[in-house]
């Protein structure tokens, strides 16, 4: 079943999203988008810190689904698509413990920025990656957006 997005009910997928990524609050500036198979929320993305076309990028995964490329690169263009958010570029935190999602995302485009030594908010290590609408390459995903 393909995915559907959808940013209707802000405060529903900010609460998702900060229950998701283990997040205690996200700026005013937060815009968060769903990913949805069927009727069923799977994962979430927050955009926030906005500046100079720049933004970071937050993704949680709900009930267990897997970070797939699929949501990755629908996340990623809807934040990148000149018409929806139109950044040019998108920041992101993995832990640095976490290979399997930095790999992931890695797959997907995203480029090493750099260790970040106790950036995380235990004070473990992240990896800062990053995204920009120039790097961004290959098809449109499949998915279908919705309700945007």
């Amino acid at each position: 079943m393909p995915l559907s997005f959808t940013r209707q009910d802000q405060p529903a997928l900010i609460e998702a999203a900060l229950e998701a990524t283990h997040s205690k609050a996200f700026g005013p500036d937060a815009v968060a988008f769903g990913a949805k198979r069927g009727d069923k929320l799977v994962a979430v993305a927050v955009f926030e810190r906005f500046e100079s076309g720049c933004a970071d990028a937050h993704f949680g995964m709900l009930d267990g689904a897997p970070l797939t490329r699929e949501i990755i690169d629908g996340f990623s263009t809807l934040a990148l698509h000149p018409r929806l958010l139109g950044l040019r570029r998108l920041f992101g935190r993995v832990m640095a413990s976490n290979p399997r999602i930095q790999a992931a995302v890695i797959r997907a485009g995203w480029q090493f920025e750099a260790r970040i030594r106790g950036g995380g908010m235990d004070g473990d290590d992240v990896i800062l990656l990053s995204l920009g609408s120039e790097t961004k390459a290959g098809p449109m995903p499949r998915a279908q957006a919705t309700e945007a």
